[in-house]
């Protein structure tokens, strides 16, 4: 091949907008590669011998060229040090956040007491009941303790010989034992 010869529409448009003559080729690419060109050849022109950097100083309201040297700048010595020494304050209070010491883990439930998980229930008291005996059922200790305001306290316990069905039965709950084998159920209405 030779580099005379277009390759494709790519090529037929770049050749349009280069400003090839019209009957070297007569694609719908190199028509719109000329239209593009007509298009750019309408930017105005500027007159650069106006806009010298005096010029634009003085409509700046800076006045002479010689100002140009006072450090008024916004990168100015003494800008760059502070903004430098507030990055390094931010980078250090960011990197103290990050380094916080984390809460105690706590079992389901916002502010409540560690190892204490939360249930919202249409029938609190019902659903606990029946959640009691079902658990007792597959071996776990169950104990209720009545709370206020129609809640109910649920404390499991279930030994290291528990059955597994304890713990499936809790993770539809989305809660789980605690590591010692026990975990206190607040049951609420919803």
């Amino acid at each position: 091949m030779s580099a005379d010869q277009p390759q494709g529409p790519d090529e037929d448009w770049l050749r349009g907008l280069g400003g090839a003559p019209a009957d070297e080729a007569g694609s719908a690419a190199f028509a719109e590669g000329r239209r593009l060109r007509a298009g750019l050849d309408r930017v105005p022109q500027v007159d650069a011998s106006r806009a010298d950097w005096a010029d634009v100083l003085r409509r700046a309201g800076q006045g002479s060229p010689a100002r140009m040297n006072k450090p008024e700048a916004a990168n100015a010595g003494r800008w760059r040090h502070a903004a430098g020494l507030a990055a390094v304050l931010v980078l250090a209070v960011g990197l103290v956040w990050q380094q916080r010491p984390e809460p105690e883990p706590q079992w389901r439930g916002e502010g409540g007491i560690p190892g204490e998980a939360r249930w919202l229930s249409a029938a609190p008291i019902a659903d606990a009941a029946a959640l009691a005996s079902e658990l007792r059922s597959w071996g776990a200790e169950v104990h209720d303790e009545p709370a206020p305001q129609g809640q109910v306290l649920l404390s499991i316990r279930c030994a290291a010989n528990c059955d597994a069905r304890v713990a499936a039965r809790l993770a539809e709950l989305e809660t789980a034992l605690a590591p010692d084998g026990q975990v206190r159920l607040r049951v609420l209405a919803r």
